[in-house]
């Protein structure tokens, strides 16, 4: 299975093109058991895989954010870089009522959710502060 190409993700989102598991599983070493030849040459990861999809969610945030990440027994795994995308197309809206600069302030107050992961990217990339 292959990531979707670049040209997908926001100009600013950090998982641009395929994924790197080597680099992933140096980041997070229990995702290497998880990992496969694709058949294309490259390596994946079964997304069907409860287990390994949250793995290698956790190795993108540590390899890219150099955050430590679990969840809660039960909640549901967010893929990260669907919501760092989230979170770009959030600076630019609102840098545009910002003389085009995105805020690097406390900015707004939206749920965090079970998982945290809105405010884990956002300050990882803006240095936003959430509240709750």
């Amino acid at each position: 299975m292959n990531k979707p190409a670049s040209n997908l993700f926001h100009a600013r989102n950090r998982h641009q093109g395929e994924y790197d598991f080597a680099a992933l599983t140096v980041a997070h070493p229990p995702l290497a058991a998880k990992v496969w030849p694709n058949g294309y040459g490259g390596e994946s990861i079964d997304f069907a895989d409860a287990e390994a999809v949250m793995l290698h969610n956790q190795a993108l945030l540590k390899h890219f954010y150099g955050l430590e990440w679990q969840l809660a027994p039960g909640a549901l795994c967010p893929p990260v870089p669907g919501r760092a995308d989230y979170l770009h197309y959030l600076a630019d809206l609102l840098a545009q009522d910002n003389r085009g600069a995105i805020p690097q302030e406390d900015i707004l107050d939206i749920g965090c959710g079970a998982n945290c992961i809105y405010p884990l990217i956002g300050q990882a990339e803006y240095g936003w502060r959430f509240q709750h």
